[in-house]
């Protein structure tokens, strides 16, 4: 590759981590010190995306979605709206994101199913490659359930891009509404 090739490599990932920093910036809330924190570069974490762990910020987009599920859930029939699987992605991808791990039987509660109906999920999405048992090895009753590194990486491009949207989204709205609001 030449050295004009380079430049221009670079050049764009700078604007790429540029409308990163943007985007985590506007949709920072004014007392929520966790978003500032994750926003600190560093490079010997193995969830880094453009230079900056945004894994906190990611995990708390999951935990938010999980919760107006369990809202929802209130309201309107679980029937009417059941994906265990994506519960249990949700529930999965908010441990990671907090450093912790999940059993096998927690996987299962999260997804609101019966146990027989969360784990045919969890083995569909270990067939899919997004998650991984393994045994405890202090219990042998128990075994753990996390995602794959193709699993966090699904999750976590899903969560950017939709912080994205989201974003661009209330932007174009507030513009709208401004526009309306004119005489």
């Amino acid at each position: 590759m030449t050295a004009g090739g380079n430049d221009r490599d670079a050049r764009a990932r700078l604007l790429e981590l540029g409308h990163y920093l943007i985007t985590l910036a506007e949709n920072r809330e004014p007392n929520d010190l966790t978003l500032a924190a994750a926003a600190v570069p560093l490079p010997s974490h193995e969830h880094i995306f453009h230079g900056v762990d945004d894994s906190l910020k990611l995990g708390r987009l999951a935990y938010n979605e999980y919760n107006e599920r369990l809202l929802r859930a209130e309201y309107l029939s679980v029937d009417l709206f059941g994906e265990p699987s994506w519960d249990i992605l949700l529930d999965l991808f908010i441990a990671k994101t907090s450093e912790l791990r999940i059993s096998i039987t927690s996987a299962c509660i999260a997804s609101h199913v019966p146990l027989t109906t969360a784990l045919r999920w969890l083995s569909v999405l270990e067939e899919a490659g997004l998650i991984i048992r393994t045994g405890d090895t202090k219990d042998k009753r128990r075994s753990w359930v996390e995602l794959t590194e193709s699993g966090y990486n699904s999750m976590a491009s899903y969560f950017r891009d939709k912080g994205k949207k989201k974003s661009k989204g209330l932007r174009n709205f507030t513009i709208a509404t401004e526009t309306l609001r004119r005489p």
